[in-house]
């Protein structure tokens, strides 16, 4: 009867360690996922911020391309002229 009832227990004890077990992983998979979609969200925005900056900042070296190269064009006619 006593072997009976350690068998019970021990039978109990590891059903319930498994379930346990069990409900840990499933908590702990949709964590993962919940903190890869948190991570993903805020990775991506990161990365269009620095590309936003990134464009800016082509763009502002442009304008001031563009700009000395009419600087540049306007000279060159007002030579051209004076040499004619």
């Amino acid at each position: 009867m006593i072997s009976d009832l350690k068998q019970f227990i021990a039978a109990t004890i590891s059903q319930e360690t498994k379930l346990l077990n069990d409900r840990i992983d499933r908590s702990l998979v949709g964590l993962e996922v919940r903190l890869e979609n948190r991570l993903e969200a805020r990775l991506s925005k990161k990365i269009e911020e620095f590309a936003h900056g990134i464009g800016d900042a082509i763009e502002a070296l442009t304008a001031s391309v563009d700009g000395k190269l009419d600087n540049h064009e306007t000279r060159i006619t007002k030579l051209e002229n004076s040499a004619s």
